[in-house]
């Protein structure tokens, strides 16, 4: 079985965070990986289509955690 490629790893750990229950915590932990994904770009892990791949899909994900925590009608305690 061939290893993943950083691209792969990075957007499984940013699949997972859908089934996160807590929005808010989610929307952190977005915030907490973007270092961790522009590392690898430079690293050159990761091509830059790759990387913006990423940040399009994490840019998404913030949005509908953003959606379902103002679903709830509780405040959002972030500045997004």
């Amino acid at each position: 079985m061939t290893e993943k490629s950083a691209f792969d790893k990075a957007l499984g750990e940013l699949h997972d965070l859908i089934e996160w229950e807590d929005a808010e915590a989610a929307i952190r932990e977005l915030h907490a990986r973007q270092p961790e994904m522009e590392r690898i770009y430079l690293d050159g892990k990761i091509l830059p289509g790759e990387l913006q791949a990423l940040v399009m899909v994490s840019n998404c994900l913030e949005r509908e955690f953003i959606h379902r925590q103002l679903a709830t009608g509780r405040p959002l305690h972030l500045n997004i």
